[in-house]
């Protein structure tokens, strides 16, 4: 009976232990199989992933050889357009300084042939002789005529005190104070173009020096050294101080110095010499 009992049991127990070990073994190859499925999907995606980044890190070296190569080819380009505008500025400049040379050499030609009708000009040290005398321009000094005080200041813009006539007047001339005879100077080299005489001004001489420059020399004694169309030097003594006019007696013996430049009065302080 027991046998029996032993006998059902382990046919019993053999069928389950059948049954776990069918079902482990199902199991065990639906792991493997899984597993293998996987081994094999994985080289698959890897590949696919590493062709992407291949291809991803091909074209980020294109892109960078493609901007490097637009990069120096516009630098190049900048660099040719300095360079060519730098050649333009070069030639530009070359071609002024050639037209003002030209436009100077045309210039001194003109010139020269429009002062045939004048003196010549002396050749060594600027000396006068009988016939010529030097032509006088604003980038030299005249002499003062008179060593002495200023005793009228010339003024064309604002009105200055006279006191012989007691107003306020403009006053186109330098009044120098002197003593009755002191000699009177030629203030530089010219030509006496008149020698006059009225009383307001007394004896007047009048010098052209060139260039449109003219001196007037009033308030002189009648015994002038000079006469028209004399050449003078700088400095030569062309007459004398004489007794005021009516008109300025009260500013005393005196030379009054006038200055025009192509007709236009001038300050004569700002062509004396200023050491005086």
């Amino acid at each position: 009976m027991k046998k029996n009992k032993f006998k059902e049991f382990a046919n019993k127990k053999g069928f389950m232990v059948a049954v776990y070990s069918c079902a482990a073994v199902v199991i065990a190859m639906t792991g493997i199989i899984a597993s293998n499925k996987e081994k094999t999907e994985l080289p698959k995606n890897d590949g696919e992933k590493s062709a992407q980044v291949e291809q991803a890190n091909q074209s980020d070296v294109k892109s960078y050889r493609e901007n490097q190569i637009t990069g120096n080819s516009a630098l190049t380009q900048k660099n040719d357009e300095l360079i060519v505008k730098k050649e333009e500025k070069n030639t530009e400049k070359a071609t002024e300084s050639k037209s003002s040379k030209d436009d100077k050499k045309e210039k001194n030609n003109v010139k020269s042939n429009t002062n045939t009708d004048k003196p010549e000009q002396p050749t060594e040290n600027n000396k006068t002789s009988k016939n010529q005398f030097a032509f006088f321009d604003d980038s030299q000094e005249m002499s003062w005529p008179l060593s002495g005080q200023i005793v009228l200041d010339y003024s064309m813009e604002t009105a200055v005190y006279d006191k012989t006539l007691d107003q306020y007047r403009t006053n186109n001339s330098l009044c120098i104070s002197g003593n009755v005879g002191d000699d009177v100077l030629a203030s530089a080299d010219g030509k006496i173009k008149s020698v006059s005489k009225d009383k307001e001004n007394l004896t007047s001489i009048v010098i052209e020096h060139g260039n449109g420059w003219v001196s007037t020399y009033s308030q002189l004694q009648d015994n002038v050294l000079v006469k028209e169309g004399d050449i003078v030097d700088e400095g030569a003594v062309i007459g004398n101080i004489s007794e005021p006019s009516y008109r300025s007696t009260l500013l005393g013996p005196h030379l009054e110095f006038k200055l025009t430049h192509n007709d236009d009065y001038m300050d004569p302080k700002l062509l004396l010499a200023q050491e005086e």
